[in-house]
């Protein structure tokens, strides 16, 4: 289990890394700083004075990736909007918006409502699917295994909005148990989370119950398992990451260790 979680933290830097270049790729080369500026300053009678200021002020105006005029290799490779603009984010200084705002107060200010909704969301997601999905393991092959199955594909098909559109129509406004929007401080903010709790595990985590029911039938059992049959080296097999797929003749989801 170490070594699980060691191998995915280092899988994590190469795909920031990759996401970093991708991203300033499109932002800096296919999208160039010229054209930035002319979209903020518009496209009629803007002058390459107007453009070259534009940049100045926010540091566009160095070169992409390397400074071949700077006097040492250092400033060569730090005097460059890669350097400054991207690199940065590693060290979460998110630099400030056109308008002169701070990104990262922003978002140390604006973050506290997103986990008050998305730390519940996991947590009792997590709980339900997988009480859910041992119901169904439990009385599995039979109505009750069947009618889990429909009603989490049913959910599934339905778009979440509708869910959030539905949920702040009938519980907010007809029934006005919980405000429709709106967030607060402390213990006060309970009923503005409440709804978007709800909605999210019914929507979101109730409907990965088939998938946890079909991992628990390899856990117990060896039906669906190639290559193992003992209980512990299933275990292992899904905690180091075992790769899946489609069994054409038994339409099923299989586990295969490579």
């Amino acid at each position: 289990m170490f070594a699980y979680i060691v191998r995915r933290i280092l899988y994590a830097f190469p795909i920031l890394m990759g996401v970093n270049a991708l991203t300033f790729a499109l932002f800096f080369m296919v999208n160039t700083p010229d054209d930035m500026a002319r979209m903020q300053l518009g496209t009629k009678h803007v002058t390459q004075v107007s453009v070259d200021a534009w940049k100045e002020a926010r540091g566009y105006d160095k070169a992409l990736l390397w400074e071949s005029d700077a006097e040492s290799f250092t400033n060569k490779a730090t005097e460059t909007i890669f350097f400054e603009k991207s690199l940065s984010l590693f060290m979460f200084d998110f630099g400030q918006a056109d308008d002169g705002r701070n990104i990262g107060q922003d978002i140390k200010t604006r973050m506290w409502p997103s986990l008050a909704i998305a730390v519940p969301t996991l947590v009792i997601g997590l709980m339900v699917n997988i009480t859910f999905a041992l119901l169904m393991v439990f009385f599995r092959a039979s109505y009750i295994d069947l009618g889990g199955v429909i009603l989490c594909v049913v959910i599934m098909s339905i778009s979440s909005l509708f869910y959030i559109i539905g949920g702040q129509f009938l519980v907010g406004k007809l029934m006005q148990l919980v405000p429709i929007s709106g967030y607060s401080d402390g213990f006060s903010a309970i009923k503005f989370v409440l709804l978007p709790v709800v909605i999210g595990v019914i929507s979101l985590e109730v409907t990965r119950a088939a998938f946890h029911e079909h991992q628990l039938l390899v856990l117990f059992s060896n039906e669906g398992c190639d290559c193992v049959t003992e209980k512990f080296r299933v275990v292992h097999m899904v905690l180091a990451g075992g790769h899946m797929y489609w069994d054409s003749k038994l339409v099923s989801r299989r586990w295969f260790v490579p």
